[in-house]
């Protein structure tokens, strides 16, 4: 599958991983290879695709208690992931030079599948929003992505600091869209559901106060913009309005905002909790508009592991977050078929080529990768999906070092059956290869 639709075609990767043919017919005297060496698939009704690429996970690697770099890639590549970026909330956080240095040394030392992970450095010491990092020794250590993910940049001069130094460089400004005044320490969405448990609501305002401001701040300086997990229309509206001016930002939708509501939250079971909350139904529509549109750019998956002895305690104190590497592309793409029947992959080539671009070309562009094109001659990169395959996941399925997945028990459509990073095979048949 390519920007152009579905391609019908045959490929072969031969034992060195090199891309030897790609052709709807393959002469089989005419490779430059030996066919007995090669292990033949039958992957009628599947598509291929460039490797996904999350621009927002947390590997939590630095404690190494519910995730750490080898687990998390583990997910990764079970997801059909290649390339990560490794949010800076960790403890102690990721604001300086050497945190970057002892992050990517943690990462050079473990087994990550073939996945690259890139650090990401928060925008203020200690990411509390009040005292910008040493922008200039990050970017000389090629540092480019700068967020305080977890809590949102609430001093308006601090904002405007961080804009007008990334001003004219390459690095990205990720805001994690939360208001403090609005957010008033609730733990779901502010609304019906909310009301009827008696729970602490959190306002929509939290999110588009805080999209608002920044937009408006944009209008006066240009940076690389990116808004982190929308959550409810009027932020999809916002951007829309804000791109339509001519202003420059990108945005993000996560698998669980496109696939679960606010209701999942009756049954109390913490895994639902996260942050920005499960909103209503209407909201879930305008975000997949959002995305057929291309008002959205990014699905992104704030994978948020977290040890059953702390997201297992009461809805009101378990932390907020829930995985989602491995479920990314499945819960995505149901979402977007919204139960429609598919008796074929024609009826579902849109929704695949939506979720293509948002969860591969889309993330490559915005962060300078290449585009994933598979090439004749070169290594293998791409991820083999059937998408007429349903996918149910399991506690032994996953390969986070935590469980908190909302998942679990829930059938998707879509299966993650092959990747190959760098010529080399990590998944066949859904299992990874070591």
């Amino acid at each position: 599958m390519d920007t152009t639709g579905l391609v019908e075609a045959d490929l072969v990767v031969d034992p060195k991983g090199i891309v030897a043919a790609i052709s709807k017919e393959i002469n089989v005297n005419e490779l430059p290879v030996d066919i007995s060496s090669i292990v033949q698939v039958e992957a009628g009704g599947s598509v291929i695709m460039p490797p996904f690429v999350d621009m927002h996970c947390h590997l939590r690697a630095i404690v190494q208690i519910s995730e750490d770099y080898e687990s998390g890639c583990r997910a990764a590549a079970k997801g059909g992931f290649g390339y990560l970026m490794s949010m800076p909330n960790t403890d102690p956080a990721t604001d300086s030079v050497d945190s970057v240095l002892k992050a990517r040394t943690l990462i050079s030392n473990s087994e990550t599948m073939g996945v690259k992970v890139e650090i990401a450095s928060a925008i203020t010491k200690g990411r509390n929003g009040v005292k910008p990092v040493d922008f200039e020794s990050l970017i000389r250590n090629q540092v480019r992505y700068f967020t305080d993910d977890g809590s949102g940049i609430n001093d308006r001069e601090v904002m405007q600091t961080a804009i007008r130094t990334l001003e004219g460089t390459d690095c990205i400004l990720a805001q994690h869209l939360e208001e403090k005044s609005a957010f008033d320490s609730g733990i779901m969405n502010l609304g019906d559901v909310s009301t009827k448990l008696g729970l602490a609501g959190i306002s929509k305002n939290a999110e588009v106060l805080m999209l608002a401001r920044d937009i408006e701040l944009l209008s006066l300086n240009s940076v690389k913009y990116h808004a982190m997990h929308l959550s409810v229309a009027e932020s999809v509206e916002l951007v829309k309005k804000a791109k339509d001016s001519g202003l420059k930002l990108t945005c993000e939708v996560t698998p669980h905002h496109l696939f679960f509501d606010e209701t999942e939250l009756l049954s109390l079971d913490p895994n639902f909790k996260v942050n920005p909350p499960l909103r209503p139904y209407a909201d879930v529509v305008a975000l997949r508009q959002g995305l057929l549109d291309k008002t959205i750019d990014v699905i992104a998956t704030d994978h948020a592991p977290h040890r059953a002895a702390t997201k297992e305690m009461p809805i009101e104190t378990a932390p907020f977050g829930m995985l989602g590497l491995q479920t990314a592309f499945s819960a995505a793409f149901t979402s977007l078929l919204d139960n429609k029947d598919l008796n074929s992959l024609n009826d579902c080539a849109n929704e695949l080529t939506v979720v293509m671009r948002a969860m591969s070309l889309n993330p490559r562009r915005i962060l300078g990768l290449d585009d994933g094109t598979v090439v004749k001659g070169e290594k293998a990169n791409f991820v083999l999906i059937n998408p007429m395959k349903n996918m149910v996941q399991t506690h032994g399925d996953i390969e986070s070092r935590s469980q908190n997945s909302p998942y679990l028990g829930r059938k998707l459509r879509g299966s993650i059956e092959y990747l190959f990073l760098e010529g080399e095979s990590i998944l066949m048949d859904g299992k990874l290869t070591k």
